[in-house]
């Protein structure tokens, strides 16, 4: 009996390590997160100053490390019920793309990326 329980906690933990390993496979295809500029060196940050999203230097970042893909960034803004979407954005490998964000709201903002119709990612950052 204690080697039957054995044996399956054994298939258990296999079969977990076996359904992580594409997740964290998947988040090292693409490259993805929001900083505080929109230039290609500034740093990822959740945390801006309105003032810089207002004038639209705040950026979604976002680069495919394995291949060529169309992808999308959605906003969801504080208080929205509805995040703005900005579609068929081509990426090709290897090169890091930004979109602006522009939003004087005060609050938390959520950024998710799609590629292919699944989520890829998500980022919260804040504007204070």
């Amino acid at each position: 009996m204690r080697a039957a329980r054995i044996f399956v906690l054994g298939l258990l933990s296999i079969a977990v390590l076996a359904t992580a390993a594409p997740a964290s496979a998947e988040a090292a295809a693409y490259r993805k997160y929001v900083a505080c500029g929109t230039s290609g060196k500034a740093n990822p940050s959740h945390d801006c100053p309105v003032r810089r999203a207002a004038s639209g230097n705040v950026g979604a970042f976002f680069r495919s490390n394995n291949n060529d893909v169309v992808y999308k960034v959605c906003v969801k803004f504080p208080g929205a019920s509805a995040p703005r979407c900005a579609g068929g954005q081509e990426a090709k490998k290897g090169k890091l793309y930004v979109n602006p964000i522009t939003s004087d709201q005060i609050g938390r903002h959520k950024v998710t990326w799609f590629v292919k119709g699944q989520r890829v990612g998500i980022w919260f950052f804040r504007l204070r």
